[in-house]
C-alpha cells in the first residue's frame, strides 16, 4: 500500500454518515468496529450528549466482523473525531480473485491489513457489500458497494 488515498478511493459517499472517536490510530478505508462506552449519555438524554461518545476502533476480520459499525472516512490519531461512512461506493483491495456482483467480505491478510473476499471464502461469512467490478488477483482494487 503506497498511500491511503490508493487504498481508500473514495468514489462516493452515501448520506449514512456520523463522527466518532478513535481509541487508537486509524487511517480512513479501515473498517471499524463499536467499542464499548457505558452510560456515555447520561440520564437527561440528549442534553447531556458531548458528541464524542462514539467510540470506534480498527476491526479484526476473525474476530470483529460481527461488531463492524461502518468505514473511516480519515485518518485519525488516538481521541481525534474522524467521519464514519456506513454506506458507499468505495475502491478497496481484493485478497483473492472477485468477480462483479459477487458478494463480499471484509477480510485480513499479513500484507494489508483491510482487504475484501468472496463471501465463500470461508473467512467470517458476514456479507458487507458487493463487488461492482471485478479482481483478476489478490492485491488488485476494485469498485464495490459496501453496507454496514
Amino acid at each position: 500500500m503506497t498511500s491511503t488515498t490508493e487504498y481508500f478511493g473514495l468514489v462516493t459517499p452515501n448520506a449514512g454518515v456520523f463522527t466518532a472517536k478513535a481509541t487508537a490510530a486509524i487511517v480512513a478505508g479501515d473498517l471499524v468496529k463499536g467499542v464499548a462506552n457505558d452510560d456515555s449519555v447520561g440520564a437527561t438524554g440528549i442534553a447531556s450528549f458531548k458528541g464524542d461518545e462514539i467510540v470506534v476502533d480498527v476491526a479484526d476480520a476473525n474476530t470483529d466482523y460481527q461488531t463492524i459499525v461502518g468505514i473511516a472516512g480519515a485518518d485519525a490519531a488516538a481521541d481525534a473525531l474522524l467521519p464514519v461512512w456506513t454506506e458507499g461506493i468505495f475502491i478497496v483491495q481484493a485478497a483473492e480473485a472477485i468477480a462483479a456482483g459477487e458478494s463480499i467480505q471484509h477480510t485480513e491478510e499479513a500484507s494489508h491489513e483491510q482487504q475484501f473476499a468472496p463471501l465463500d471464502s470461508g473467512e467470517g461469512d458476514h456479507k458487507i457489500g458487493k463487488a461492482l467490478t471485478s479482481a483478476s488477483t489478490a492485491d488488485t482494487y476494485f469498485v464495490a458497494l459496501i453496507r454496514v
